[in-house]
């Protein structure tokens, strides 16, 4: 297994149990889909930030579950929305100041490895590809979802009798703009 600890792919808000109800550190030792929860990394004003271990791969991730208060409030979710998208743009036109912080919370993360996975980043284009190359990152639309959908009936991992248009909403994606 990798120390490298890894973004995992979110494909939704996974609301997290709030600071004032059930304890946020109720998720350590959890499984979340594939995802072994090992601990906090940090906690913030909407949620908390995990280490999880893809079990299907064994590869470290961080994870980051929004409180349910949050998950409520539409205004707090758009500003969430915005403040990833608006991150993942400033960490791939400048890397070095959040990796800075990366290696001061994980010493063992090189130089060498921060470059290859920003690398792997920008030619893959996971954040700048697809829909996101016109649309910026964090863009969602209907089309995408309604080829979501069509796949996953084909697949027969969806009955096409499922009201798919219930499962996302674009209302926080509106802000998202070209220039990714």
């Amino acid at each position: 297994m990798s120390n490298r600890i890894e973004p995992a792919p979110s494909p939704a808000v996974i609301p997290a149990p709030s600071p004032t109800g059930v304890a946020a550190d109720a998720l350590v030792g959890k499984r979340v889909q594939k995802y072994d929860i090992v601990r906090i990394i940090g906690r913030g004003g909407m949620g908390t930030v995990y280490e999880a271990v893809n079990t299907d791969i064994g590869k470290r991730v961080a994870m980051k579950f929004i409180d349910a208060e949050t998950v409520q409030n539409a205004d707090a979710v758009a500003r969430f929305v915005r403040g990833s998208s608006a991150g993942w743009k400033s960490y791939l036109r400048d890397p070095a100041p959040a990796n800075a912080l990366i290696r001061a919370d994980n010493p063992k993360m090189d130089d060498d490895q921060l470059a290859s996975c920003v690398a792997a980043l920008r030619t893959s284009k996971a954040l700048t590809g697809g829909d996101a190359a016109t649309g910026g990152i964090g863009v969602m639309t209907d089309a995408r979802w309604r080829t979501t959908r069509d796949f996953l009936v084909r697949a027969g991992l969806l009955k096409e009798t499922v009201d798919w248009r219930s499962a996302y909403t674009t209302q926080f994606c509106r802000h998202v703009s070209s220039g990714v």
